[in-house]
């Protein structure tokens, strides 16, 4: 088998050295789609993968519009019902952001409209991630912007609280119980969620689709999986989930304060917020660059 070009040219570089660490292509086989362990679906185009979170399944790539499961509704009810979100338009979180490089100061903040902002204060300048109405974006220190594609931008990157409570329910959306599946962290019942992914000029040409993970004890949010693009030009999905935890409860509604995200079961970054703000009245605007 011929290998792959060896090449040094980040997708994206965030704290001034890399956020996503896929510096190279690699020697070996790319995720292919389909809902099965990363472990045994590896074909010839995949790249190398880490461990973590290797018993996860991968986000089906295409499911049975407009279904909707029963049990899969009522779980995510439940969860939406324990954090009571449903007077909250946004929430804002400082803390501290981490990867292989450093720690430093950031800020989440998400809307109940799908829109999301994460900034990086670093020691060479700000980095942040912006997504508004289908669209997202990467902007790095040096001011060079990656562009991410609308089923990312729309949910994909990072499922937020309030992304859930506005689309489980929606008309458009496909809500389909997956059963359970034993994890890293215990046994954990998985939903998948497919609705439209908005796009500034063709709205709703192309599907989100979300595996979310929720833990039967507690009924809230432990894990999201998705397939990924990190920029237009990239042909490649990687599977990246989130692993969310440290739930506290601020200002009536139950909320994580901690973000751990892996990538093709790599480690890469984890958020600690210390802080979280509700309603900070923000503008449209915030969200975009």
């Amino acid at each position: 088998m011929n290998r792959p070009k060896l090449t040094r040219e980040p997708i994206w570089t965030f704290t001034g050295r890399i956020l996503l660490v896929i510096t190279f292509t690699c020697y070996a086989p790319v995720l292919a789609c389909g809902a099965q362990p990363q472990s045994s679906h590896i074909t010839r185009n995949t790249r190398v993968l880490g461990k973590q979170d290797s018993e996860l399944p991968l986000p089906p790539t295409s499911v049975v519009a407009g279904r909707k499961d029963s049990i899969a509704l009522a779980l995510l009810g439940q969860c939406v019902s324990r954090m009571s979100l449903t007077s909250v338009n946004e929430i804002q979180g400082t803390g501290t952001f981490t990867d292989q490089f450093a720690s430093n100061p950031a800020t989440l903040t998400y809307d109940n409209q799908g829109s999301l902002r994460l900034d990086v204060s670093t020691t060479k300048g700000q980095i942040s991630v912006r997504m508004h109405d289908g669209y997202g974006a990467i902007r790095g220190v040096t001011g060079n912007t990656h562009t991410l594609t609308p089923e990312t931008a729309s949910g994909e990157w990072l499922p937020s609280p309030l992304l859930l409570l506005l689309k489980y329910n929606d008309a458009q959306t496909t809500v389909i119980d997956q059963g359970i599946v034993n994890t890293d962290i215990g046994a954990l019942h998985r939903v998948t969620l497919e609705f439209p992914a908005l796009t500034p000029s063709s709205p709703a040409q192309t599907t989100t689709v979300v595996d979310v993970y929720l833990n039967p004890s507690t009924g809230l949010v432990t894990k999201t999986a998705s397939s990924i693009r990190l920029d237009t030009r990239d042909r490649a999905s990687y599977f990246q989930v989130v692993t969310f935890g440290s739930y506290k409860s601020q200002d009536g509604s139950l909320l994580p304060f901690s973000y751990a995200v892996t990538l093709n079961g790599q480690p890469q970054w984890t958020l600690q917020l210390d802080s979280i703000s509700l309603n900070p009245s923000l503008t449209a605007s915030y969200f975009s660059f």
